[in-house]
């Protein structure tokens, strides 16, 4: 059995106030080699979240840390493939309008990897969401995933798409009922050198919006989970509902504990009234302007790697509002922010 307690902050990509700083806090314990082939394990622990500072993140856990989860994994690994079976109990504070004061996500999943070659992966991934609530609907929800990726010679590839269907009820009137549709795509391609001291990737990213959110037919994708299971995606590009972006990625590694680069992204919402993205501080219905662009955002890094138990990173970001975010946000002026951050494995 082996005890692993972790504890280090997590820098994601910068877009102004959207994508501030994530603080996470991991406990989990692995029981390996549970066969005699040594292809069986079992995982489970707690997990806690930083805020974000965003809807797209929302409440307080018992730590004041943001929102926090527990986890069983149970997994079987192969030379050519690895197979997941997941339970996952969230813990998040219920917004007022729920009329309930915590809500606590149940969501089961099998997650399935299969190598054939370096040319062509595959994953294979279903979870089911067996309560949640969504607005104003407790509701259940299967959200099938497929990803195929993988390298030729110096270039490497992604192409992803998860969607989202289910029904709910409502959580004040248990006879109105709603239906959920709703995705998420993303497509990358990079190029890396032979010494693989540089790398350069491209990302565009798309999750579907709600044109009508006081229906009953909820279109937002839903941002649950992006941390326990394998991350959504093969390059960490902008997450979020109702949105799509581009990203430009370039990584130098300087020896082998020095890293620096650059990343740039162009990011605009695909419906103006939705408030999934978790923008808006004004009432949406009354906004002044047809324009949908977010702004763009950009940031330089500079990463010291000790090892796997010990790496700092220093990091300059800079945001340019766009015309919508400025109508539903009021902000006008361009951010500028620098981090350091220290992460620590015991």
């Amino acid at each position: 059995m082996v005890f692993n307690l972790q504890s280090y902050g997590v820098y994601t990509r910068s877009l102004g106030p959207l994508d501030p700083n994530l603080s996470l806090y991991e406990a989990y314990v692995d029981m390996k080699k549970l066969d005699r082939a040594g292809r069986l394990s079992l995982r489970f622990g707690r997990m806690c979240l930083g805020k974000y500072g965003t809807e797209i993140l929302v409440g307080d856990d018992d730590f004041t840390k943001g929102r926090s989860f527990e986890s069983v994994r149970l997994r079987y690994k192969t030379d050519r493939s690895t197979h997941d079976v997941m339970w996952v109990q969230l813990y998040q504070q219920a917004p007022d309008s729920a009329g309930i004061e915590w809500n606590h996500p149940l969501l089961v999943g099998s997650f399935n990897t299969f190598h054939f070659s370096e040319a062509l992966n595959l994953d294979a991934n279903l979870p089911y969401l067996i309560t949640q609530y969504n607005s104003g609907f407790n509701t259940s929800v299967f959200m099938p995933d497929v990803r195929i990726f993988g390298q030729m010679s110096n270039i490497r590839y992604s192409a992803e798409m998860i969607y989202q269907s289910g029904t709910g009820h409502a959580i004040v009137t248990k006879e109105a009922k709603c239906t959920v549709k709703a995705y998420a795509a993303e497509v990358s391609a990079g190029y890396f050198s032979k010494d693989d001291k540089v790398s350069i990737d491209l990302t565009y990213y798309r999750a579907s919006g709600d044109d009508k959110p006081g229906d009953k037919e909820i279109k937002s994708y839903n941002v649950l989970w992006q941390n326990e299971h394998r991350r959504f995606g093969f390059i960490d590009a902008f997450k979020g509902s109702n949105v799509q972006a581009a990203t430009f990625h370039l990584n130098w590694k300087l020896g082998r504990l020095l890293a620096t680069g650059v990343h740039g992204v162009y990011a605009t919402v695909l419906e103006s009234k939705d408030r999934s993205t978790g923008i808006a501080t004004v009432n949406l219905n009354s906004l002044m302007t047809d324009n949908k662009t977010i702004g763009y955002g950009g940031d330089w890094y500079f990463n010291y790697y000790f090892n796997h138990y010990l790496n700092m990173q220093f990091t300059t970001s800079v945001f340019s509002p766009g015309e919508y975010f400025t109508a539903a946000n009021g902000v006008d002026k361009t951010m500028v922010r620098m981090y350091l951050i220290l992460a620590l494995r015991i």
